[in-house]
């Protein structure tokens, strides 16, 4: 369920995201300019083990920065973990003086809060065990003596009780900063989660429609797009209330509500022959699929509506399958064997091997539109899209390219061999009246009628 294939751009703008990034913006703010401080003062004390150490906490700072507002899972995890290590060589360095007490190791704690707030999942590395990490040094360094007291930091003369104070107050500094950032949005969150559970029951989420073509535009399908019509913020995208229900349970219902009205639109065209054939697709959330209640559900739903299961397809997105991989495969195949057909998303993004591939009962490859959108002007992005079509083939699966917003691109895609498209070339996300008069068409003519209300990217 996305909005404009809300699974390939993993909510780049969600709410969650913009607190992610404020979050390693500060975080790089105050490795990269205290870092540099402090790296000139201990050089200038001739303490160069730990000069050096600052110097490294600036680099990182930069790279956060640099990073800030295209933060990934995995620049997220170089990041925390660089300066954890940083971290320990600084409390192994600051030993109580006689002048000063020890205060590097303070500095393990919004470490540890903030790497909970921005992980995605609260049982992952990042939001359990990392933290916890985290917390041990604090402990550990906080009572503990490494290192000999000629080369603590507080005996150096005349910035002992300085630079404790100032650990001491960047802690409560970033601490106080990640709290507030998280407070801001904690009211509007459980608003927007009863209003969520809510707006199932009462028929507040609205499903779009974008068509698939085959090489010679023939409509072969759609994809279900999802929006929230919400009754006083108006017309909601996905990123606004899909991680919401990730986090709060809801996204089991929602995904259902989606499955719903797609079949419904199934039973629908199953009544008119020029439609026969066409299929639905829907997309599963990495949190649904983990659900013990999702395949006995979904098989409920399409079995009550009567249609033929082959006519919808499910779309996973390749980085769900960092998660418990046997338990999605045995889901997987426990809805192929209903007669349910699979489609890796963003294929190209994550980090499944080809073994893993193989052992998956996926049918279909969906090219991440980056991909699309970069080969144009990019040789590697380009015969990446070529190898991800020849992987296709030998597996005996299909691919689609998603993304296809100009007649070049379809022109390129097509001489690569690929024979499946999706794209605002070829239609924008549209309600099921006008899906249904599009399927019904021999043909889909290419869009290029300046409707700015449909991006071509959201």
């Amino acid at each position: 369920m996305n909005y404009e294939n809300w699974s390939a751009q993993k909510f780049l703008t969600s709410d969650k995201n913009i607190k992610t990034s404020r979050i390693i913006r500060i975080t790089g703010g105050l490795c990269l300019f205290p870092g540099l401080a402090w790296a000139i003062v201990f050089w200038h004390y001739d303490r160069s083990h730990i000069a050096a150490i600052y110097a490294a906490f600036s680099g990182i700072g930069l790279f956060a920065l640099a990073l800030a507002d295209r933060s990934r899972h995995g620049a997220i995890l170089i990041i925390a973990n660089a300066i954890f290590l940083l971290l320990l060589a600084l409390s192994m360095a600051d030993m109580p003086a006689d002048s000063s007490p020890r205060s590097a190791y303070a500095l393990f704690l919004p470490l540890a809060v903030g790497a909970f707030f921005v992980s995605e999942r609260r049982n992952s590395y990042l939001g359990l065990y990392f933290p916890l990490a985290c917390l041990a040094m604090f402990v550990l360094m906080g009572t503990g003596h490494f290192g000999p007291r000629s080369m603590a930091i507080g005996a150096t003369p005349g910035i002992g009780r300085v630079y404790a104070t100032f650990n001491f107050v960047i802690v409560g500094v970033a601490l106080a900063w990640t709290l507030v950032i998280y407070r801001d949005g904690v009211s509007a969150q459980i608003a927007l989660s009863r209003s969520l559970a809510r707006a199932i029951p009462h028929r507040e989420l609205v499903v779009l429609y974008q068509p698939q073509v085959d090489l010679a535009r023939r409509p072969i399908g759609a994809e279900a797009l999802v929006r929230w019509n919400h009754p006083t913020r108006g017309l909601l995208t996905p990123e606004k209330f899909i991680p919401q229900a990730e986090e709060t349970g809801l996204i089991h219902d929602l995904g259902l509500e989606v499955l719903r009205q797609a079949c419904e639109l199934l039973q629908r065209w199953s009544r008119d022959a020029r439609l026969d054939g066409k299929f639905v697709a829907v997309n599963v959330s990495p949190v649904q699929i983990l659900d013990d209640r999702f395949v006995g559900a979904a098989r409920e739903v399409i079995s009550r509506h009567g249609i033929r299961p082959g006519n919808i397809q499910l779309e996973l997105t390749e980085s769900a399958l960092i998660s418990d991989m046997d338990l999605i495969r045995s889901r997987m195949r426990d809805l192929e064997e209903f007669g349910i057909s699979w489609a890796l998303d963003d294929f190209g993004t994550g980090f499944s091997s080809l073994g893993i591939l193989k052992s998956l009962p996926v049918r279909k490859l969906k090219v991440d539109r980056e991909f699309v959108r970069d080969a144009q002007n990019s040789e590697s992005s380009r015969l990446l899209l070529e190898k991800i079509h020849e992987i296709s083939e030998i597996m005996g699966m299909s691919s689609i390219a998603e993304g296809i917003e100009t007649e070049s691109q379809y022109g390129m895609l097509s001489r690569m061999g690929f024979r499946q498209y999706q794209g605002f070339l070829f239609g924008k996300p549209q309600p099921p009246a006008s899906i249904t008069d599009a399927m019904k068409q021999p043909v889909l003519p290419a869009r290029n009628d300046g409707d700015a209300s449909y991006p071509a990217s959201p």
